[in-house]
Parts: structure tokens; C-alpha cells; sequence
């Protein structure tokens, strides 16, 4: 099995050449002999039957002989086809720099996980002043309280009413978070995509569609490799060239606490001692970003992941089976 890391590099003929092609020909040989035979025994035999299901099955291999070898030059090609020549395609500007269809769809998810963290950053860093805002209170007291016996200040937080925000920014941190781990999810399966492991799956998908029970099954493994290895990754580079994905400006969490955010002096006067503060603009911008980043990261790999599952429903249809898009739906 090849290296993720270089399935876009000299590494990927070297593959296909001498691990895949050859096992997909012995496969191919290997039933074009028994289907040869069964044809020579139903001519001696006088078995009409087993006659036309040789003829059959000799089309049917040949049919998904054709298929492999047309899927495994899109999946090379797709190392030379690059971001300037989606661009061209969709009408978006070209790339400052071109990159294959498979390290496209990578950077992409790669683009909005960081974008997601950044938001859960903004969101943690709200939380936090909000926090510090509700235990710093003041003490206003009048000149003459220091002559009672006691004192008789009154007490007071005046940021006490920015508690109410909380619940914005503790949604806007939820949101950001699953949408990191939806980027991070997809991710790992275009990595697991790119380690090679579904191309072995060739010869068995031939084999399978020659064998007269299991016809619907290697109907299924092509009509799968084809949608994850070539319609998923191009979906995402798509959506790599589509969107540009500059993540916000990411507030410094380390700053919260640092003594030089107080005023104690203003606390001893009544006045507000904290300079940190939160504003509905700042509930506004937050809440842009969150939804920009479940956009990104949730909804549109989705859509790729849904949109494969359909294609793999058709082309399964075309390949001789029928793939029931409700299980594939219920997987994302």
C-alpha cells in the first residue's frame, strides 16, 4: 500500500502499474479462461444455458475490464489536472498557485478546520471576559461613610448584565467546535481515500461481477471507488477554488487576567474597574464567523459526501445494482 503523502507523486504510476493493472489483468485472464471453458463444455454438452451464460458473462467482464482501466487514467490524471484548470471550468479566478485535485481537496479541509478553530478561540476568549467581568465588583462609597462605624459603601458589579451574553457565545463555541470536527472527520477519510486501500478493491469488483450471485456486489465496489475517488476530492477542490477561506483575526487568549486589564483604583471609586469588554458588535461579528465556519466546514463537505452518494447510486444502477441512499445518508 502506498503513502498517503505521495499518492500525488512519481510514487502513484509506480503503483498503478505494477500493483493494481497487474492484479486487475490476472483477474480479467483468470475468468476469461473459465468463461472459455464453460463455453467450449456448453458446445459439447449441447447446454444452451450455460452457453448464454458464458456469452454474458464474457460482455459483462469485458464491460468492467473497460471501466477499471478508464477510472484508474482519471484517478492519475488527477495529479497533472490542477486548481488553474477547475478555475477555468467554474469561471473563478485562477490560483496564485496550482496545486493537483487531491492535495486541493486537502488544503481545503485543512483551510476551514483552522478557520472553525479560530471561531472557537473568539468564542473561548468572550466567555472568558464575560467571566472576569462577572467576579470584579466596586465599592462606592461617599466621603462621609469613612467616619461611620463600618463604613456604609455600597457594593456593586456593573458588568453584571453582560452575563446575558453568554449563552450566544457558548452557542457560537458549540458550533465552532462541531464544525472543526466535521472538517477533521473528512479529512481522515480523504486521507484514508489517498492511502490506495479501495484501489485493491479492482480485481475483486471484476471478480465479483462474473460470478452469477454476486453481480450486485462488485457492482457496488465500483460504482463506491468511483464516487470517493473521483467525484468527492473534486467536489472539495472546487470548493478550494470557489471560497477563499482567510480565517478572522484570533483574539489572544493568554491576555486574559494580566494585571494590566485592571484599574484597581477605578474599583475603590466605584467606577468600572475592568478595561476588557464585550459589545453586541462583538456578539455580531462572532456569530457571522460561526456561521461562515459550520458553511465551510459542515454544509458543503456534506454536500460533496452526498453528492458522491448519488453518483454511486447511478453509476451502481448502471454497473447491474441499486444502492440504497438512505444507509449512505444516515452516515453522514
Amino acid at each position: 500500500m502506498m503513502d498517503s503523502s505521495l499518492f500525488c507523486s512519481a510514487t502513484l504510476p509506480n503503483f498503478l502499474t505494477t500493483e493494481i493493472l497487474p492484479l486487475t489483468i490476472i483477474a480479467t485472464t483468470t475468468f476469461l479462461i473459465i468463461i472459455g471453458l464453460s463455453f467450449a463444455v456448453s458446445q459439447a454438452t449441447s447446454n444452451p444455458k450455460l452457453s448464454v451464460w458464458a456469452k454474458t458473462e464474457f460482455m459483462q467482464i469485458i464491460f468492467s475490464t473497460v471501466f477499471v482501466i478508464i477510472l484508474l487514467e482519471i484517478i492519475s490524471s488527477f495529479c497533472t489536472f490542477n486548481t488553474n484548470d477547475i478555475a477555468m471550468l467554474t469561471g473563478n479566478p485562477a490560483p496564485a498557485i496550482a496545486i493537483p485535485i487531491y492535495d486541493a481537496a486537502e488544503k481545503y479541509l485543512t483551510e476551514s478546520a483552522m478557520y472553525s478553530k479560530t471561531v472557537m478561540v473568539n468564542a473561548r476568549y468572550y466567555l472568558g471576559v464575560i467571566n472576569i467581568q462577572e467576579m470584579v465588583s466596586t465599592w462606592k462609597c461617599p466621603s462621609w461613610c469613612f467616619l461611620t462605624i463600618g463604613g456604609s459603601g455600597t457594593s456593586t458589579n456593573p458588568n453584571a448584565g453582560n452575563s446575558n451574553y453568554t449563552s450566544a457565545f457558548t452557542l457560537f463555541l458549540n458550533s465552532s467546535l462541531m464544525s472543526f470536527i466535521s472538517s477533521f472527520m473528512h479529512l481522515f477519510f480523504l486521507k484514508y481515500i489517498q492511502s490506495g486501500l479501495f484501489l485493491f478493491l479492482f480485481p475483486l469488483a471484476i471478480i465479483m461481477r462474473s460470478l452469477p450471485y454476486m453481480r450486485t456486489f462488485g457492482a457496488v465496489i465500483l460504482a463506491v471507488i468511483f464516487a470517493f475517488y473521483v467525484l468527492y476530492p473534486s467536489l472539495l477542490a472546487a470548493f478550494h477554488v470557489s471560497f477563499s477561506l482567510v480565517p478572522p483575526i484570533m483574539m489572544d487568549e493568554n491576555e486574559l487576567g494580566k494585571d494590566d486589564e485592571f484599574n484597581w483604583e477605578s474599583a475603590i471609586t466605584g467606577q468600572n474597574p475592568v478595561k476588557l469588554s464585550v459589545s453586541t458588535n462583538d456578539i455580531s461579528n462572532t456569530a457571522n464567523i460561526a456561521a461562515k465556519a459550520f458553511f465551510y466546514s459542515v454544509f458543503l463537505p456534506t454536500i460533496a459526501l452526498l453528492a458522491a452518494g448519488a453518483a454511486a447510486t447511478y453509476v451502481a444502477r448502471l454497473m447491474g445494482e441499486d444502492i440504497d441512499l438512505s444507509k449512505l445518508t444516515q452516515m453522514v
